[in-house]
């Protein structure tokens, strides 16, 4: 079903229906669906998946059929993934929504709920947004990241992400960095996941200070 056709149908229900059907989205359809929502229903609503929904399968079924119903529809993608945290798909919705209103959902969130805020401000960045800025910004960011944080946190990456890191350093910089990684041997996941942490916090710190330059969305 069209986002557009889900937004004027989900527009006139309680915000607790909205919020039970947005749930059984993938990220990227929920995010254009909340953007066609008005501001009040748009953010009654996120306020409500981010204080958590009961699991009642029964509840579930029928606002899901009802609003396949009401779009003409016979079958609706039952899409968050088995055991996907609830503040993790939250945090997907918001990645792809526009700046403004990603600011104006997650300030009316920090007031009410100042848990689900940390948990979710904590997800909205990972390690491959390093793909998504723009070459300038990206260097700045490099620069102020430990070499050997750098090598634990590209240990098994994407080599797409390996690469575009390796473009935007000296190559002064990219020696001492391949040094890093053959001196790094085995590492653990965990290790690799605090690295990659270490990354996303940089990120999240020049965002937050409007001081980093997002490429173009395809």
């Amino acid at each position: 079903i069209e986002a557009a056709s889900l937004a004027r149908v989900l527009q006139n229900e309680h915000p607790r229906a909205v919020a039970i059907a947005l749930n059984r989205m993938k990220s990227r359809q929920a995010s254009e669906v909340i953007k066609g929502l008005e501001a009040q229903v748009r953010q009654e609503t996120f306020l409500l998946m981010a204080k958590g929904l009961p699991e009642n399968t029964g509840l579930v079924q029928r606002v899901v059929q009802a609003v396949v119903e009401m779009c003409g529809k016979r079958e609706v993608d039952d899409t968050v993934e088995e055991g996907e945290s609830q503040f993790q798909h939250l945090a997907e919705i918001l990645h792809l929504v526009d700046r403004d209103e990603r600011g104006e959902l997650l300030d009316a969130l920090e007031q009410q709920n100042p848990d689900a805020f940390a948990e979710i401000d904590s997800r909205l960045y990972d390690f491959s947004d390093l793909l998504k800025i723009e070459d300038r910004s990206l260097q700045k960011i490099l620069s102020e990241i430990d070499l050997k944080v750098m090598a634990t946190a590209v240990y098994g990456a994407n080599p797409l992400i390996s690469e575009t890191v390796m473009s935007n350093i000296s190559e002064r910089v990219r020696t001492m960095l391949q040094e890093e990684i053959d001196f790094l041997g085995s590492v653990t996941s965990a290790k690799v996941d605090e690295a990659r942490r270490e990354v996303a916090d940089v990120i999240r710190k020049h965002d937050k200070a409007e001081t980093l330059v997002w490429k173009e969305a395809k």
